[in-house]
């Protein structure tokens, strides 16, 4: 009975110390899997910066394309060379 508390205390500690998203993160890894799983492109994240900008780990040209298509056109993202780097607002 000792030890599950003691498990118990740890894993409420571990968790209220674990770092929480932030909103543009929260879009960031939702766009990405909605569209991986649209496209079924192998994407992966290299990282996402509290802000929202984000790398993509290199994947095949062929599946890159429509997979940063679908997170143009269903979640609004811009690239580097796009009109309007970053997340574009709504009007």
């Amino acid at each position: 009975m000792v030890q599950s508390w003691r498990v118990l205390l740890g894993l409420v500690l571990i968790a209220g110390c674990a770092p929480t998203l932030t909103p543009r993160q929260e879009q960031v890894y939702a766009a990405v899997a909605d569209c991986r799983e649209r496209t079924g492109a192998e994407a992966f994240l290299k990282y996402v910066d509290q802000d929202g900008r984000f790398a993509i780990e290199p994947m095949d040209l062929r599946q890159l394309i429509p997979f940063r298509q679908c997170l143009r056109d269903r979640h609004r993202v811009r690239f580097a060379g796009d009109d309007g780097d970053g997340w574009r607002r709504p009007p």
